[in-house]
C-alpha cells in the first residue's frame, strides 16, 4: 500500500512538472500544436482525397450502375430488329442479361441555372432495378421511380440547388420543354442523370418512349471478350455504337495513379512541416533550459532520463496537435473535395477510419524521428558550462 501511495505521489509530481513546463511557454505550446495539426491535416487530406476518388469506381459501376455494356441503337431500329437483337444477345454465353432504355440528352433548368445531363426511361419497370440502383447516399434508403415525378442525381441537385418537391424543366434536342417535379435525389458520382418512368414520359411528351439503347450485363468482361462482342454488335445495321464500363474503370485507375503523386507530395510536405516545427522548437527549448537539464544531470539523471524529460513534453504536445489536426483535416478535406470536383463528377464524401489511424501514426513517426535526432543534442550538454551560464 505504501509503495503504491509513493508511486502515485511521484506520478502526480511528474505530471505537475510537465504541466508547468508546457503552460510556462504558451507561445511554444501554440506553435507546436498548430504546426503538428497542420502536418496531420496534410497527411489526412492526401489519403482522404485518394480514397474519395478510388471509391467512386466501386460505388458507381458495381453498386449503382450494375451493367457492363451500353449499346446505342440507330433510328432504323424497329420490332424486327429488336427480335434479331434479342436472339443475338440471348444466344451468347458471354451476355448474362440485357434491357432496353430510352436515353437522350437534355438540359435541366431552373432559376439557379442550367446543366446538361441524360434522361433515362426504362422500357420495363420490372427489370429496371436489376441494372440501376436508385438510393439515397446517406443510409442507402431505396428510391422508387414513380409516375408523378422524376429522380435526379445528387450532384445535379447540388448545382441547381434543387430538393425533393421542387420542380425543374427539361429541354430536349427538339427544344421541347416540360416541367416535372423532383420526387427523389439518388446517389451518383459520374455524369448527371434524370430518371423517369415510361408512364410519366408519355404524359409529358405526348408519345410513348421509343428505346434507343440497350444495357447489358456480361459474364466475360475481359478485353478480348469485349472486343469480340463489340465486333459482332457493330456488324448489325441497327447498332450505332457499343461501349463498356471497363474503359471507364481504366480511366479512373489512371486518375488514381496520378493522384498518388499528389499524396506523396502532401506527405513529404507534412514531414517537412513536422521536422521544422519540432526540431526548431525543441532546439529552442533545450537552449533555453540548459541549466535546468544540467541540474538534472548533476542530480544523477542519466542521458536517457534527461532526454525523456523533454520527450514527454513533446509527445504530449504532439498528441494534442494530432487530435486538432484530425478535426482540421476532416473539414479541410470536405473543402478540397468540393473545390476540386468537376461539374460532371462528385467525389465520395465518406472517410474511412483507417485514414485517421494512418495520419496519426505517420505524424507520430515524424515526431519520434525528431526526438531521436535531438537525443544527440541533449547528450552534448556540458554540465559545468551550463551551470556557469547566466539565465
Amino acid at each position: 500500500y505504501v509503495k503504491n501511495y509513493d508511486m502515485n505521489i511521484t506520478c502526480l509530481r511528474f505530471a505537475n512538472v510537465y504541466c508547468r513546463n508546457i503552460f510556462r511557454y504558451k507561445k511554444r505550446l501554440l506553435m507546436t500544436i498548430f504546426g503538428i495539426a497542420g502536418s496531420t491535416a496534410l497527411v489526412f487530406i492526401g489519403f482522404g482525397l485518394r480514397d474519395s476518388i478510388h471509391s467512386i469506381v466501386g460505388k458507381q459501376y458495381d453498386e449503382i450502375q450494375k451493367f457492363d455494356m451500353q449499346v446505342g441503337l440507330k433510328d432504323s431500329f424497329g420490332s424486327t430488329a429488336r427480335e434479331e437483337l434479342d436472339r443475338l444477345l440471348d444466344g451468347r454465353e458471354d451476355v448474362d442479361n440485357h434491357a432496353y432504355f430510352l436515353q437522350k440528352s437534355v438540359d435541366i433548368l431552373n432559376d439557379s441555372g442550367m446543366k446538361s445531363g441524360s434522361l433515362l426511361v426504362p422500357a420495363d419497370m420490372d427489370t429496371f432495378e436489376q441494372f440501376i440502383t436508385l438510393r439515397e447516399r446517406r443510409g442507402h434508403a431505396p428510391l422508387t421511380l414513380r409516375d408523378d415525378g422524376v429522380v435526379i442525381s445528387e450532384k445535379l441537385s447540388m448545382l441547381l440547388d434543387v430538393g425533393v418537391g421542387d420542380t425543374v424543366e427539361l429541354k430536349d434536342s427538339d427544344n421541347r420543354v416540360v416541367e416535372c417535379r423532383v420526387d427523389g435525389i439518388t446517389e451518383n458520382y459520374v455524369h448527371h442523370y434524370v430518371y423517369m418512368s415510361p408512364v410519366l414520359y408519355e404524359r409529358l411528351m405526348g408519345a410513348a418512349p421509343v428505346s434507343n439503347a440497350v444495357l447489358g450485363q456480361l459474364n466475360d468482361t475481359s478485353e478480348a471478350g469485349e472486343e469480340a462482342l463489340s465486333a459482332v454488335l457493330l456488324q448489325q445495321d441497327y447498332v450505332g455504337s457499343a461501349s463498356f464500363n471497363t474503359s471507364l474503370r481504366d480511366n479512373f485507375s489512371d486518375m488514381i495513379e496520378a493522384l498518388n503523386i499528389v499524396v506523396v507530395v502532401l506527405i513529404l510536405s507534412a514531414a517537412a512541416l513536422a521536422f521544422v516545427v519540432l526540431f526548431s522548437l525543441t532546439t529552442i527549448n533545450i537552449d533555453e533550459r540548459k541549466r535546468e537539464l544540467a541540474t538534472l544531470k548533476v542530480l544523477g539523471f542519466y542521458d536517457k532520463e534527461t532526454a525523456m524529460y523533454i520527450y514527454r513534453e513533446n509527445m504530449i504536445l504532439t498528441l494534442l496537435g494530432i487530435a486538432a489536426g484530425l478535426v482540421l483535416g476532416f473539414f479541410l478535406l470536405l473543402y478540397v473535395i468540393t473545390t476540386a470536383e468537376m461539374d460532371m463528377v462528385m467525389f465520395a464524401r465518406s472517410v474511412g477510419w483507417t485514414n485517421y489511424v494512418i495520419a496519426a501514426l505517420i505524424t507520430l513517426l515524424f515526431a519520434l524521428i525528431v526526438n531521436v535526432l535531438m537525443n544527440f543534442v541533449i547528450k552534448k550538454i556540458d554540465m559545468v558550462e551550463s551551470m556557469k551560464s547566466v539565465e
